[in-house]
Parts: structure tokens; sequence; C-alpha cells
């Protein structure tokens, strides 16, 4: 008789989604939300307007981890990079959910403000933020 075993299966959450991991391996647990990493972005760019505009207009509200990720991105981060600095992790899948997640958002924010039908992706993210005026130093607000 062959022997049954019971796998777990995990899944990710965005709020409104839920979405089942393919590699099976559990999610991070979510950072605090005073979280460290990345902090300089807050130097540069205007997060606060960013989470604003993408809770009013996008009606997502981003979570922590989502956030940390989006700031790693800001200071010019790679994915991979991210999750060495900030989870210790040598891979990006550690991420991958939250990043694609992220990307969505973003591009849907994107979409919503500007005529530019772009993608969001790690290499144009700080073109197309500061496009639409959320940094600092592009006097646009």
């Amino acid at each position: 008789m062959p022997q049954i075993t019971k796998k777990s299966v995990y899944f990710y959450y965005t709020g409104k989604y839920l979405y089942p991991l393919h590699n099976q391996t559990p999610m991070l647990p979510e950072p605090p939300s005073d979280d460290p990493h990345f902090i300089q972005a807050a130097q540069e760019w205007d997060l606060d307007r960013l989470y604003l505009d993408i809770k009013v207009r996008i009606s997502e509200k981003l979570t922590d981890r989502e956030k940390i990720i989006l700031r790693g991105l800001l200071c010019d981060y790679s994915p991979k990079e991210i999750a060495k600095i900030a989870y210790g992790k040598d891979t990006s899948d550690t991420i991958a959910p939250n990043l694609t997640n992220l990307y969505q958002i973003l591009t849907h924010l994107n979409a919503h403000q500007s005529s530019d039908p772009t993608k969001i992706a790690y290499n144009n993210i700080r073109r197309i933020l500061k496009s639409l005026g959320y940094s600092k130093s592009s006097g646009t607000h």
C-alpha cells in the first residue's frame, strides 16, 4: 500500500487575491513597520505621497515588505541585492511574490497618471517615478 504524505502548500495573499507559491517555500514574516532598511530613499523620494497615491488612486495598500522593496529599488539596488541586504538571502526568489505585486501596482499607477504605457521593472522604476513627480529633486510636486 502506498504511503500518503501530507504536503504543505503555501499561499501569498495580496489583500485582494490569494496566489499559490510555486516553489512551495513559506514567506518570511512581515518586517516591523519601522524597519530601517533603505531609509535613505525617504531623503530623495516623496514616499508618503507615493504611498497615499497608491492607496487612493489604485485602492491598494503596500505591505511593509513591499515598502522595503520599493525603497531598495529607489536606492538603485537590484532585487537580488535587496534580498541579501534586507533578508540575508542570496536569491531574489525570497521577495519574488512581493516584487511581482509591487510591479503590477506601480504599472497601474503609471498608467493611471501618465499616457506612458511602460511596464514597471527594477531597471526603470526610478526614471518612471521621477517623471511622475515623486522624486524630491524633480521639482514637480
